[in-house]
């Protein structure tokens, strides 16, 4: 699912506005050319209800090792700029990609190659953004990223920043001190895991092997006791009732989280990295330290497990 995000978030980075008609359209495309080198300027657009369609797309990702090719049935997009010329993005976007998967292009072994892209073709991706902001005041609101595949993996966010910053984000070098500045005010996650957290081992389990044990089932055995003894220790002016015994739930089905994980934060004022990382220079316990920090935040979880779940209707 990984990959899937890339692509999704590599269509989202290059998705251009929509003006009036198909030729904006082809216009769009052609500005992606320094970016993809091209690849999508012998693409048709049809321009359909004030959307930009694309279908039957195939877009080599950029990167090392073996070429992936990413597969769409369908991409349509609508976005609103205040000023193409200046703005880095659209001040807003409805992003609509359908049935995406992915090849991997295996040269000189055209059995494997074939092999592996009938089970590519079994897990497609759907993917929703829309977002909208305001560069004036710093508003970001994402209103819904919707992330489904085909085996059942499902993301659903959405968000509201204040500070947002987007040409901090794209800055050469980095610019820690404005994207530390950047406020979560809301958040609202939804996940289904049917195979994806497996997958991405690779990425957590050096996180607590061997720091929590000398083989990876000790190290996952022992972060899940460090996790409920954390949830038992967080403030209870920080979490909603009986969200505490929920948490716990959710990371006792570790390494295989199951059902469907629902968790929601809020704030009075907003949330910025650049507060939680001064209580560091302290040396009190880490909950001592952020319980000030925190003041007016809130965190509610709630938990399906897989017969009670109901997603595809409830989502």
């Amino acid at each position: 699912m990984n990959s899937y995000l890339t692509a999704g978030f590599v269509v989202c980075a290059t998705a251009l506005p929509v003006f009036a008609d198909k030729a904006a359209c082809v216009a769009d495309l052609e500005a992606t050319n320094p970016v993809l080198d091209g690849a999508l300027a012998e693409l048709a657009p049809a321009f359909e209800e004030g959307r930009c369609v694309l279908r039957d797309l195939e877009l080599a990702l950029p990167g090392s090792g073996p070429e992936q090719v990413l597969h769409v049935e369908a991409i349509s997009w609508k976005a609103e700029w205040a000023d193409r010329a200046e703005d880095l993005i659209p001040q807003a976007l409805g992003l609509d990609v359908r049935d995406a998967w992915l090849s991997t292009q295996v040269n000189d072994f055209e059995e494997l190659a074939y092999q592996i892209r009938l089970v590519s073709e079994l897990n497609s991706t759907d993917l929703l953004l829309d977002y909208t902001l305001d560069p004036e005041t710093g508003r970001f609101d994402l209103n819904n990223l919707d992330v489904r595949e085909t085996s059942g993996n499902r993301l659903t966010v959405s968000a509201q920043l204040g500070n947002f910053d987007f040409s901090a984000l794209t800055a050469r070098p980095l610019q820690a001190d404005r994207l530390m500045q950047i406020r979560l005010d809301d958040l609202d996650l939804k996940w289904r895991n049917t195979g994806f957290f497996e997958g991405m081992a690779q990425l957590w389990l050096p996180l607590v092997y061997p720091r929590f044990g000398d083989t990876p089932e000790l190290a996952v055995g022992n972060t899940k006791i460090w996790l409920r003894d954390q949830i038992n220790k967080l403030p209870g002016s920080l979490v909603i009732t009986d969200s505490r015994d929920t948490l716990a739930a959710m990371v006792d089905t570790l390494p295989h989280p199951e059902g469907a994980m629902h968790l929601r934060l809020t704030t009075e004022n907003g949330l910025a990295p650049q507060d939680i990382a001064a209580v560091f220079l302290t040396g009190a316990p880490i909950w001592d330290r952020l319980e000030d920090v925190l003041g007016g935040v809130s965190i509610a979880a709630d938990w399906q497990q897989p017969e009670d779940c109901g997603c595809d209707d409830t989502w």
